[in-house]
């Protein structure tokens, strides 16, 4: 009894903070119902956690124990320096990552369709959208090849590539043009071995991509990376589904900073 009276009297004294925490932990239960937003969720999670351990650190700094309200307090500050890290190198990333969907449409001997997911043998929407915008350019450009990458994953009946051609050639593309790049399992992956099959042709001048528009500057840090010159790149919309833009381009932060970090 004493330890709950002593819980709820804490829970008391930031009731907000407290109350704000398990209500972003909770909508984690959601994740079954709503897969595409599963990193958001995540995210919500986290933060609510912090919520809830800020609010110790407050209860706690002002304990009788001198020792403890000095730690209590020197984590909190802590805590709000690595909050403020986060804003700022949030908003320039962001920046980035927005300043770097931007076309820069031209003639090219190759465009590479990066993999975006399969259902069952069906694309899904994301790679859908990535397939129009390969077809428009494919139009425009007659003398293009494309490579399709993306192996088979959890989930998927058939490999992303081999869906891609699926739904190109249903578009009346000829399937002469097409490469399929079955193999890899990432973005990097998907650069890695489209490189290669580049190079045992002969190489290119210059080389298109197609990825969503949130993925786009990343893919580029990555094709420079490999060796990739005069990058044309393709941007595909996001589909508009509720809050999606919202978890990917949150998740797309933590991915440009693992790239950065080469991990």
């Amino acid at each position: 009894m004493t330890v709950l009276k002593s819980l709820k009297n804490t829970f008391k004294e930031h009731k907000a903070l407290y109350t704000a925490g398990l209500i972003l932990i909770a909508l984690y239960i959601l994740k079954p119902l709503l897969p595409h937003l599963s990193f958001l969720l995540l995210f919500s999670a986290f933060c609510g956690a912090c919520c809830i351990i800020y609010g110790f650190l407050l209860h706690f700094e002002k304990a009788e124990n001198r020792a403890a309200a000095v730690t209590a307090k020197a984590l909190k500050y802590t805590a709000l320096s690595l909050i403020a890290a986060f804003i700022l190198s949030f908003v320039v990333i962001e920046a980035r990552i927005i300043g770097g969907s931007r076309e820069n449409e031209r003639p090219c001997g190759y465009v590479i369709v990066l993999g975006g997911g399969v259902n069952g043998k069906e694309p899904s929407l994301a790679l859908v959208k990535r397939l129009e915008r390969a077809v428009e350019y494919l139009s425009d450009n007659p003398d293009c090849r494309a490579i399709l990458c993306g192996g088979k994953g959890r989930g998927e009946q058939i490999t992303e590539a081999l869906a891609m051609k699926n739904y190109l050639v249903n578009k009346n593309v000829d399937p002469d043009r097409l490469i399929l790049e079955q193999n890899s399992r990432d973005t990097r992956e998907n650069i890695m071995y489209a490189y290669e099959i580049i190079k045992e042709r002969g190489g290119a001048e210059s080389v298109a991509v197609v990825t969503s528009d949130f993925h786009l500057y990343r893919t580029k840090l990555i094709m420079k990376k490999r060796g990739f010159e005069n990058v044309c790149a393709l941007s595909a919309e996001t589909p508009n589904v509720p809050f999606l833009h919202t978890s990917l381009y949150l998740r797309e932060y933590f991915s440009v900073i693992l790239e950065y970090l080469n991990i």
